[in-house]
């Protein structure tokens, strides 16, 4: 998730830095924290007096508040802070009115400190309500009107918002524009902002111009080869694979590995993301040797971050809350919290898989093999032996076994995906979705086609029922029914099958575009026509697949930065 950087200062009172809610230790002492309690009881007592006040006597006790929440926030007790300062909000309104600057001021500063005590709904709120009323009494390009839009758009993106989010961004980045010029450091944090939460939203096209813009910014503020340098380029990495443009992006890549190299050392564990994805950029450009050497790196690297002595604190965290709740087995969870499981975290499942991928496509099925071990014992104490992401492993393992032809080790692997399949279908429907989908691909690997066709047939009524008419998992399915029935030399029946997805892709929206569900249907398709001798019905579609394939095709190069 987005991380929310640090919110801004406070506008009044002395200047402190702020340390994240996480790492918060309280300084203060007995002495200090009795005499804050006094002098908050002192705060409200002068409240109830503020109406009988003259204006100049409620402004300095507007000013003793606001002291006060400097010196509470200063030793990090922001819940009494939070106190002091929705008081002085309330003299503020009273003593210049609801539409006053100060206000805004106040509001501003009140949100930052709900930012800090994990209240977003209240940060929010105030943050929204500063910004129209700064919008109204000084303009919406106004330059104190940036820093609350920017930590709106930061709670947002963090809570999901994305839409809202980039409103807010792209508000802040014409302030910061408007009043600092377009390569001022505001402008440049409003930019990196607005094309994260762009990229976010699933729009690589449209966020790639704009990481380009910060990219300049920082080459020029920091030179080529700083580390805020290669963070902008790690994001253009995303985008570009994302994109599907790989030609040199194997350079932009090693030029993020160099600098992170320099900065860091070559056995750091923050390497390892940049090097997941050099082994992708590998594996998309035929190039499956170095991709899993790469991605081996990458698993070292982890492997060594977490050392012997790690514990998959979240997962039995997870389980321990459960028990807490029901009172059963607390003493078998607590041994589990205390038994290191070394290398086999949950974490790991994903980069074990992309070297085992690499591994199987330059068919190395024999060295593949104990890393799809590993998935499947960590799945198995992860997950346990029931659920859908270790029915998976097994599949993944039963499939390289099968390709060395290690059919008595394959086997029992299918029949416990049987039988996990079998229990779903009676005691748990809502995974019988992925059960189903894991045999039927089982039943066509080992060409099965009857029965593969039949579970395909369930499958498809399943996700009608669950997923609805319009959902691109059915026309998936419905291209893999229509295969099935093509192998099978049921051509009529395959050519309906492959028609009614195709209808379906065309009514969801977007399909039209760069979707390869859409490209492998019609190419499917096309297919049919040509074994059965009907070149005139395959024309169309094969006229399509050439429209879409030019227009999704992106530049065939990457402009260097």
């Amino acid at each position: 998730m987005h991380q929310i950087e640090d919110a801004p200062m406070l506008a009044h009172g002395p200047a402190f830095r702020l340390c994240r809610v996480g790492s918060i230790h309280r300084l203060d002492t007995t002495m200090q924290h009795n005499h804050m309690t006094r002098t908050l009881g002192q705060v409200l007592l002068l409240l109830i007096l503020l109406s009988a006040l003259p204006a100049t006597a409620q402004e300095a006790r507007w000013r003793e508040l606001k002291q006060l929440t400097s010196k509470l926030m200063g030793a990090q007790r922001f819940a009494e802070a939070a106190k002091t300062a929705e008081l002085a909000l309330v003299v503020a309104e009273q003593t210049w009115g609801t539409d006053s600057t100060r206000v805004a001021d106040d509001l501003n500063n009140t949100a930052m400190i709900y930012f800090y005590l994990n209240q977003p709904d209240r940060s929010e709120a105030l943050y929204a309500r500063a910004i129209a009323i700064y919008d109204k009494a000084l303009g919406p390009v106004h330059r104190k009107s940036q820093n609350p839009r920017k930590s709106l758009g930061r709670i947002y993106h963090a809570r999901g918002k994305l839409a809202e989010a980039q409103t807010c961004y792209s508000e802040a980045l014409a302030i910061a524009e408007a009043n600092f010029g377009p390569d001022h450091p505001n402008t440049e944090d409003a930019l990196y902002s607005l094309a994260q939460v762009v990229h976010d939203l699933g729009q690589p096209r449209a966020a790639e111009p704009l990481f380009r813009r910060v990219l300049a910014m920082r080459i020029k503020r920091h030179g080529p080869d700083h580390i805020e340098v290669a963070s902008v380029l790690k994001y253009l990495t995303k985008v570009y694979l994302s994109l599907g443009i790989y030609n040199g992006l194997e350079s932009m890549v090693q030029r993020i590995l160099t600098i992170e190299e320099a900065a860091y050392g070559p056995a750091d564990p923050r390497l390892e993301n940049t090097l997941i994805d050099m082994g992708t950029v590998y594996f998309m450009t035929a190039q499956p040797a170095l991709a899993a050497t790469t991605y081996q790196r990458a698993l070292a690297l982890q492997e060594m971050a977490a050392g012997p002595d790690y514990f998959p604190k979240e997962e039995y965290a997870m389980k321990f809350a459960a028990v807490s709740l029901t009172g059963d087995a607390t003493g078998d969870v607590l041994v589990m919290w205390e038994q290191p499981i070394g290398k086999d975290h949950v974490a790991r499942i994903g980069l074990l898989n992309q070297v085992a991928k690499a591994l199987v496509d330059q068919e190395k099925f024999a060295e593949a093999e104990p890393f799809l071990g590993r998935v499947l014992a960590i799945a198995e104490r992860a997950y346990g032996p029931d659920h859908p992401k270790t029915a998976s492993a097994l599949q993944q393992l039963a499939a390289v076994l099968y390709a060395q032809d290690k059919l008595e080790a394959a086997n029992p692997l299918y029949e416990r995906i049987v039988r996990l399949c079998e229990k779903a279908r009676l005691q748990e429907p809502e995974k019988l979705d992925a059960y189903l989908s894991i045999l039927a691909q089982i039943y066509f690997m080992e060409q099965r086609y009857p029965e593969a066709e039949a579970l395909y047939r369930q499958l498809c009524d399943h996700r009608r029922h669950t997923l609805g008419e319009e959902h691109p998992d059915l026309a998936m399915t419905l291209n893999n029914l229509a295969e099935v029935c093509r192998i099978q030399k049921q051509g009529d029946r395959a050519e309906a099958y492959y028609l009614e997805g195709l209808a379906l892709y065309d009514r969801i929206e977007d399909a039209k575009g760069n979707s390869t569900g859409v490209l492998a249907l019609l190419q499917n398709l096309v297919g049919l026509y040509q074994e059965r001798g009907e070149p005139r019905r395959a024309h169309p579609y094969q006229q399509r697949i050439e429209e879409l394939t030019s227009r999704s095709a992106p530049s065939a190069t990457i402009i260097r930065p």
